[in-house]
């Protein structure tokens, strides 16, 4: 739920109290992490991040400013913001980083432009995959396949877009034609991004 429903992430426009006050987002996911491995015995090389809407944006931070405590992550409906928009120092490191984001999402704008509640441009999010492929050392275009269309009522489909080598981290794209600002139907986000995780693992 963050810190009053919002979290401080990289939009420098947000109005949320979190980004006002600029809490410290970074110390308290470090310090998140070091209670599981303490208490849990945690493993700190396989530790993941999933957030959707807001808490995409979060995610997003999380592989901008502290990549090295990470070793995979998914954002779901969320685009980074444009440069002018950008509130954070970016280490521009490469990270195994899953996509998963709708064409008709109202609230973050899937070919970019102002995000819901004020909260400034984003990129689009073909931009926001592109910007970790090429951190990643890829080029050319993505291995592409659809999905198969599993729920025949909710009128979208998936697209997968992939770039993956050996010795890479694995960048994914789902692109959900028709998609709005919730979860896809014919997938469970989790499952996907658990198989997503688990590949890194193996890695």
């Amino acid at each position: 739920d963050a810190y009053k429903k919002n979290w401080n992430e990289c939009r420098k426009m947000a109005p949320a109290t979190a980004n006002v006050e600029n809490i410290d987002e970074n110390t308290f996911f470090s310090q998140m992490i070091d209670y599981f491995v303490k208490k849990y015995k945690t493993n700190r090389d396989k530790v993941f991040a999933i957030g959707t809407s807001g808490g995409g944006h979060m995610v997003y931070k999380l592989a901008m400013t502290m990549p090295e405590k990470f070793k995979a992550m998914t954002a779901i409906v969320a685009n980074l913001p444009v440069e002018s928009n950008m509130d954070c120092i970016e280490k521009k490191m490469p990270m195994s980083l899953m996509i998963i984001n709708g064409t008709d999402d109202q609230t973050n704008p899937y070919y970019g432009g102002i995000s819901a509640k004020n909260k400034g441009l984003v990129r689009s999010t073909e931009d926001t995959f592109r910007y970790w492929a090429t951190l990643g050392g890829y080029q050319g275009e993505s291995k592409m396949e659809v999905l198969p269309d599993l729920n025949t009522t909710d009128g979208s489909t998936i697209e997968k877009y992939t770039y993956s080598q050996k010795n890479k981290p694995e960048v994914v794209l789902l692109k959900v034609i028709h998609g709005e600002h919730n979860y896809p139907k014919d997938i469970d986000v989790y499952l996907e991004s658990w198989s997503f995780f688990k590949r890194q693992i193996r890695k």
